[in-house]
């Protein structure tokens, strides 16, 4: 009797681990902050797609804007994939004179992209405020195990020459 408690936990755990999983759909958070955070650096690694790799069933990517004294930087990181995948990942940073939540009225000031951003790292997209006050917005856009893309955008920051976050 032990023994088939133990096998019948076993097969529920089992089903818990792989079968939940798959009812999910993607999960995205946007985090859009700005603050006086200096760049920590990127570090990014390009691997080979597999295509015979199963759909991303969870993908969780963030997205935050950073500003400092000289420069504004996007920053795009994922959080956790579910199971392993492939996520293209391209950040975008665009900045406007006057203010707009639509970003094909502003200027693209950086881009950068990767191939396979894994789970954990960042990349990021970094511009120089030339002493413009300015209003920024960072774009996200990601697609796992070519599926389908997903875009997240941050909100405007109204953001000084000197890099103080005024709205």
């Amino acid at each position: 009797m032990k023994n088939l408690k133990k096998i019948c936990l076993s097969a529920m755990a089992a089903f818990a681990l792989f079968a939940v999983p798959m009812c999910a759909s993607n999960a995205v958070s946007v985090n859009a902050t700005a603050d006086d955070g200096a760049s920590t650096g990127m570090t990014s690694v390009v691997e080979q797609s597999d295509e015979t790799s199963p759909r991303a069933w969870i993908v969780n990517m963030s997205l935050n804007l950073y500003a400092d004294s000289t420069s504004v930087r996007a920053e795009a990181k994922n959080d956790f994939t579910f199971p392993l995948s492939t996520v293209y990942t391209v950040v975008r940073l665009y900045s406007s004179a006057t203010y707009t939540e639509n970003i094909s009225q502003m200027t693209l000031e950086a881009q950068n992209s990767i191939g396979d951003l894994d789970t954990g790292k960042s990349i990021s997209a970094t511009a120089s405020i030339g002493g413009r006050e300015r209003y920024w917005r960072a774009q996200l856009m990601y697609q796992a195990d070519n599926g389908s893309l997903n875009y997240k955008e941050t909100d405007t920051f109204h953001i000084s020459a000197n890099g103080t976050v005024l709205s």
